[in-house]
């Protein structure tokens, strides 16, 4: 407390009258452009009830139906799922760690966009152009198209039975799923012997 003091006691009298010199030499280094977010005009609606006077009819009547897919909660907007969980809205200044986050984490990996996209939805955020930014980041991530699973890949390796006589051994073998699907579109095979 009397250290503050001396302190003050020490400064010049005349300390009121200088100017002060407030100029940044490089301001434009400390300026941060963000755009507003996508869901804006949502959680506007949803905390006034009162529609920005901004948007047009169709954007109204737009934000109008789909207010009841999503929920304000302290200040941040959620989307509600079809099953009741809450995915948090997250603007797109956002995607591209919350992308890296979900492929180098602990339980992360070098999935497909699709896998990706589960794993972000299963992590309860969310944004309207998941699937798009998903894809273009597994395109730009070389181990994930290193590591991409094969389409064409058969799960199980087939095992085939030579009997010695007819009818000596008889059997039936399941195959699980084949890629692609036959022209009557049958996604299963079942062999009998």
């Amino acid at each position: 407390m009397h250290e503050q003091v001396d302190h003050l006691s020490k400064l010049p009298k005349n300390l009121g009258s200088l100017p002060l010199e407030d100029d940044l030499f490089y301001a434009s280094l400390f300026m941060i452009d963000v755009g507003p977010a996508w869901y804006k005009h949502i959680a506007e609606y949803l905390s006034t009830q009162q529609m920005p006077l901004v948007l047009s009819k169709n954007e109204r009547c737009k934000i109008h139906v789909n207010n009841t897919h999503f929920a304000l909660i302290c200040g941040r907007l959620y989307q509600r799922s079809v099953n009741g969980i809450l995915w948090r809205c997250m603007t797109y200044q956002d995607v591209l760690s919350i992308l890296e986050a979900c492929r180098d984490s602990v339980c992360g990996g070098h999935f497909s966009r699709r896998l990706m996209t589960q794993k972000t939805l299963n992590s309860t955020y969310f944004w309207q152009t998941m699937f798009a930014n998903a894809h273009t980041h597994a395109q730009c991530c070389d181990a994930c198209q290193r590591y991409a699973r094969n389409g064409l890949h058969m799960d199980l390796p087939l095992h085939s039975s030579l009997p010695l006589v007819p009818f000596e051994k008889r059997g039936i073998d399941f195959i699980s799923k084949v890629y692609p699907n036959s022209f009557r579109r049958m996604k299963y095979i079942i062999v009998t012997t």
